[in-house]
């Protein structure tokens, strides 16, 4: 497994991809979310908006976008069903401390197996 952090300042951008996609993908390559901790997982602007929610809690929190890949060998496609995904990545979360604020596991369809 290889992981790829990026911290930034807006929701917006990374949670629209999450909802969209890229634009040239067929809806079955779209994202899938499989949990949502803290925000609503129902559309791109309700769970930007419950993001943001959470900054406000802290205003002199600069960078509040934490947003990780986690990227797997093609060979364990088999083996990786959301449910084991889900568990990977909730351990990463919990073993980054970030398991106490608001954040949301999604997994993407957009690359190839």
């Amino acid at each position: 497994m290889i992981s790829r952090t990026t911290i930034g300042r807006s929701f917006g951008g990374v949670v629209r991809y999450q909802f969209e996609g890229r634009k040239e993908q067929p809806s079955d390559k779209q994202a899938e979310v499989l949990v949502a901790v803290g925000v609503r997982s129902d559309s791109a602007a309700h769970m930007s908006a419950d993001f943001n929610r959470g900054r406000q809690l802290n205003p002199n929190l600069g960078q509040a976008v934490w947003h990780t890949s986690l990227s797997f060998n093609p060979d364990d496609a088999a083996k990786l069903d959301s449910v084991k995904m889900l568990a990977i990545a909730e351990g990463y979360v919990q073993k980054m401390g970030l398991d106490k604020t608001q954040y949301a596991i999604i997994r993407h369809h957009d690359q190839p197996d």
